[in-house]
């Protein structure tokens, strides 16, 4: 590899995000406040926004979801949540995890609807679901930590498209799953905590259906 400077003058860049273009959005807020801009055609760096962070204290935070200081499972209140993914509609999902459901909040809510896990109806069951994320058709992907597996919804409900409960360090298998992403493949990664990896593994089918589906198994990462 023959790295190059495109980007420089930050000050503790902590993070960093590349379109599929190849322009480069760069954190430098810890003093600058601002996020940067490489464009690749013009090869210039500018100010792409400014940001204002509350670690500084100059602004309040606003709730969207829970109640402060406030745990319990009904509608309004959430135990102990991790993952959350917000649609292109502003639709907020978040996995409930010690109420072992997924919920989902719509644009100014403060009740939520149970979309999969307890209380859900016709649902699958969950154990401390970490992650969830949604694909470009809407479907609802789960990274259900406790019963070692990922699941994807379909139009006839859920099914289990990894690990199937079988935990394990198998390349097929998964111990305590928490995050989930997709790649524009529609690749899907995994933070396999259990293993101290993080594994990717390759749809060979444009069909999200349980007839259909196959996955290739790929390890991708291991942490130390």
């Amino acid at each position: 590899m023959y790295p190059s400077t495109v980007i420089f003058g930050l000050n503790i860049p902590l993070a960093t995000y590349a379109t599929l273009n190849g322009d480069i959005y760069c954190d430098n807020g810890y003093v600058a406040k601002q996020v940067n801009k490489y464009t690749v055609d013009s090869n210039i760096t500018t100010n792409a926004m400014n940001i204002v962070s509350l670690n500084y204290n100059q602004t309040a935070p606003k709730t969207i979801a829970g109640i402060t200081d406030t745990f319990g499972s009904g509608l309004n209140v959430l135990n102990q949540p991790y993952g959350i993914f917000i649609d292109i509609e502003f639709k907020l999902y978040l996995a409930d995890s010690v109420n072992h459901r997924i919920i989902k909040f719509l644009p100014g809510q403060s009740t939520g609807i149970v979309v999969a896990g307890t209380s859900a109806t016709g649902s699958i069951t969950l154990n401390e679901p970490r992650g969830v994320i949604l694909d470009g058709n809407g479907y609802v992907y789960i990274a259900d930590y406790g019963n070692h597996r990922i699941l994807g919804s379909e139009p006839n409900g859920f099914q289990c498209i990894i690990s199937r409960s079988r935990v394990g360090s198998a390349s097929n298998q998964l111990n305590y799953p928490q995050i989930i992403g997709f790649d524009t493949y529609g690749s899907i990664f995994v933070t396999d905590k259990g293993n101290n990896r993080i594994q990717k593994f390759t749809l060979k089918s444009n069909f999200c259906c349980k007839s259909t589906i196959e996955l290739s198994y790929q390890f991708f990462y291991r942490t130390r």
